[in-house]
């Protein structure tokens, strides 16, 4: 009982850290680009590129923490679906300018109270766009969408114009920790 705690408490730390890590990652990411295009930011250019290496480093550890464990969460409560969708669109905001990305928000109903995990929620959410960005080249299109559907069921739907999931993939896509992308 104590190793299953120790490692469900370790996975999820190394959760935590991660998202963490990447709202700082894409900030300072952002804030390079910036400096590259203003005089007055590019002598800190070196310096947020040691930040963006030193966060790279701490994501690959928990990454290495997270696949060797199981985290199982029990941390469920009603929260709104559609203010967890804005913070993460808010989040990534450095992310979609820097790549000159079209997120566009079809947000039907003003609130969508759910029941469930907001962490595994938002990482979902965080996830799937973060495969969107990873599949669309400069001046994509992302569109988010929360609606009810017509059985009076809340949806939440992430669509982009990238190069989408072939065939031989899309049957594993489901399967934990499986991804076509190259590694690192």
């Amino acid at each position: 009982d104590k190793m299953v705690t120790l490692g469900e408490l370790t996975a999820s730390m190394a959760h935590d850290i991660n998202n963490h890590s990447a709202i700082i990652m894409s900030r300072a990411d952002y804030l390079v680009y910036e400096a590259e295009n203003n005089k007055l930011l590019s002598k800190y250019i070196d310096d947020l590129n040691v930040v963006n290496n030193q966060i790279e480093k701490i994501s690959k550890i928990t990454g290495n923490i997270l696949k060797h464990s199981k985290k199982s969460s029990k941390t469920f409560s009603s929260f709104d679906l559609v203010k967890l969708v804005e913070n993460s669109i808010e989040m990534l905001e450095p992310l979609i300018k820097k790549r000159k990305v079209v997120l566009l928000k079809e947000i039907e109903i003003s609130e969508a109270i759910i029941f469930g995990d907001p962490n595994q929620v938002e990482q979902v959410v965080l996830n799937l766009l973060s495969n969107s960005f990873d599949a669309l080249k400069e001046n994509g299109k992302i569109i988010i969408k929360i609606n009810l559907s017509e059985n009076n069921k809340i949806q939440l739907i992430v669509n982009d114009n990238g190069t989408g999931i072939d065939a031989a993939s899309i049957e594993k896509i489901f399967s934990p920790f499986y991804t076509n992308k190259e590694s690192g």
